[in-house]
């Protein structure tokens, strides 16, 4: 049960488009997976054809998306034997890049993302507490428990992002599920600037710790209102920071 969670994400993110599969919303897919942890970093991508055929798109499509991510520095691709595609998330290796990336964001983007964030996941958690089910929301508990506030920034955000798409699988909207996971390629992310700080780390995990319970208690009222507090809380943190990067850059 431990890794239903982890499952549900790979099913959710890796699920067959609902289109013509175009290159970007492909490489928005492969991005997400790698964001929230789904293929970790130095992990070889599933081969072409059987990734392909579980998107449901073209390989030519695929090669085009995974180029994309290639020219990021989020994949590397190596010939021979042992060869293939492999994950080398940038994220992991330098926070000068998410800087960089974050600095690019107006504050109105900035605000318009977190403004989202708050709407979709409270309600999301609303509806998680009505309609999850209890599988769904024992694996969330059990995601909850095994954090700690000693674990590094970016696999603490990746633990936190996979908890965000759970608890929208759990709300059973497919829309909503779908909106959280393309919400995650723009702004999860620079979630990871934040939890830098161990108290922040900490503060991240009381607030999941205390959406779980009211899930698992079928309080809708406090899963909404916990989960618009955390996140309302980070969006704040996010603002701070970006106004600061930006006055250093202005120095």
């Amino acid at each position: 049960m431990a890794d239903f969670l982890t499952t549900l994400s790979r099913r959710m993110v890796l699920a067959p488009l609902d289109d013509t599969g175009r290159t970007q919303e492909v490489a928005d897919r492969l991005r997400t997976a790698i964001f929230v942890g789904i293929f970790a970093d130095g992990e070889r991508l599933p081969v072409e054809v059987s990734l392909a055929r579980q998107l449901g798109i073209s390989p030519v499509t695929l090669r085009d998306a995974i180029k994309t991510l290639r020219h990021e520095g989020l994949v590397r691709t190596a010939r021979g034997r042992s060869g293939g595609t492999f994950v080398t998330s940038t994220e992991a290796n330098t926070l000068t890049f998410l800087q960089s990336t974050f600095r690019q964001l107006t504050p109105i983007e900035l605000r318009d993302l977190n403004d989202l964030q708050m709407s979709l996941m409270a309600h999301s958690s609303r509806l998680a507490a009505e309609r999850g089910t209890e599988r769904e929301l024992d694996s969330l508990l059990l995601t909850v428990q095994g954090l700690h506030a000693n674990e590094d920034a970016v696999t603490l955000r990746r633990k936190f992002s996979r908890f965000l798409i759970g608890v929208s699988a759990a709300s059973r909207s497919g829309r909503v599920s779908k909106a959280t996971i393309e919400l995650q390629v723009e702004l999860a992310p620079f979630v990871t600037l934040i939890l830098q700080k161990r108290s922040s780390r900490e503060e991240v995990i009381f607030h999941m710790t205390s959406i779980v319970e009211s899930l698992k208690s079928r309080d809708s009222e406090q899963a909404y209102y916990r989960t618009y507090q955390l996140v309302e809380g980070l969006g704040y943190d996010l603002q701070r920071l970006h106004f600061e990067l930006s006055q250093d850059r202005a120095g």
